[in-house]
């Protein structure tokens, strides 16, 4: 008797996975990737820098990942020379920031079944959401003008400001023997808007040029993995053929 109802449990077993092939994702995630950063401030020139960033990852359904991710890098811009900033000013911002982002693949709205140019577009996506950056910023806080010998330019060395960032990418895939997506990798451009910034470290007048929205631009390239109990989909997540 103990026989029978064994085959009849791996029979099941083996039906069920055949059945969520395709169907089957991981709705937990780690990710870490790099970046190219440039920050646009009161100062006339940046210069981009590399950054790096860890997420967690969770996944309402395989096109709406949400993610907390933590990003640490570099801002650097301006110099003592009046073709890098026309007021002598300089900066170096190595900041840590944190944010909770979510992205929507296309591939949540699109019926690519039967469509291999559908199944490629599937994995564009944007999103957004919102964070804080904290700033630690060394800068040059004299003025080195000739007639201003003795103004000091106001500002925080340490600021922590509201963040939303703009994020647009494609996403591949790479898929288990089941074609579910255990690892994916992204590319991507994030624009982040910062709210009552103050990345370069300056907040004065005396340029003529200060304001309240500063930004700063990611290049992305990232890798994700999945686990966690297997979740199904209400459409193929990669058809059985595996053409895409």
């Amino acid at each position: 008797m103990k026989k029978y109802i064994l085959i009849i449990l791996v029979v099941f077993a083996v039906g069920t996975v055949k059945a969520q092939s395709g169907y089957g994702y991981k709705p937990f995630g780690v990710g870490f990737g790099v970046s190219y950063a440039t920050a646009y401030t009161n100062v006339a020139s940046a210069s981009g820098r590399p950054s790096v960033d860890a997420s967690l990852v969770y996944s309402f359904i395989p096109y709406f990942p949400v993610a907390v991710e933590f990003q640490a890098g570099q801002f650097a811009g301006g110099g003592l020379t009046s073709n890098l900033d026309p007021f002598l000013r300089k900066y170096t911002n190595n900041y840590k920031a944190v944010l909770i982002h979510e992205d929507l693949h296309m591939g949540a709205y699109l019926d690519y079944s039967s469509d291999k140019l559908l199944r490629i577009v599937k994995n564009f996506y944007g999103g957004t959401g919102f964070g804080f950056i904290f700033n630690s910023v060394t800068n040059q806080r004299t003025s080195l003008l000739s007639g201003n010998p003795v103004y000091v330019f106001p500002g925080s060395d340490k600021t922590t400001n509201f963040l939303v960032p703009i994020r647009v990418g494609y996403e591949f895939k790479i898929y288990s023997f089941y074609n579910a997506p255990n690892v994916t990798i992204d590319i991507g451009y994030t624009h982040n808007l910062v709210f009552n910034g103050q990345l370069d470290g300056y907040n004065d007048n005396f340029s003529g040029h200060t304001t309240t929205l500063q930004q700063y631009s990611q290049f992305n390239v990232g890798i994700k993995a999945f686990f966690g109990p297997t979740k199904l989909y209400n459409k193929l997540i990669r058809s059985y053929d595996r053409s895409e």
